[in-house]
């Protein structure tokens, strides 16, 4: 029901969330300010989109990519500790 659908919509925020954090103790520049469950990255100089979405395929991850220098990810109910820790 509503209350089930509202929980998951929770955890998936939760996890985006998380990703953000990570990513930005990285040093990636987030470049939306709010989110659901989809983050736009900007890239740290001398990173490529086109590295780092061949580095995602390798590890069987989906990113967008938005342009040079700028990825986009989404999270949803099935990504996994493991996936948000590999993303970084």
């Amino acid at each position: 029901g509503p209350d089930g659908i509202k929980q998951i919509a929770a955890r998936i925020h939760a996890k985006a969330c998380t990703l953000a954090e990570n990513l930005k103790a990285a040093g990636y520049n987030l470049l939306n300010t709010t989110w659901f469950d989809t983050l736009t990255i900007g890239l740290p100089a001398g990173k490529s989109a086109d590295a780092l979405m061949q580095l995602a395929v390798s590890k069987e991850i989906n990113l967008r990519k938005v342009d040079d220098q700028t990825v986009a990810i989404s999270v949803d109910e099935t990504t996994a500790g493991e996936d948000l820790q590999s993303l970084v």
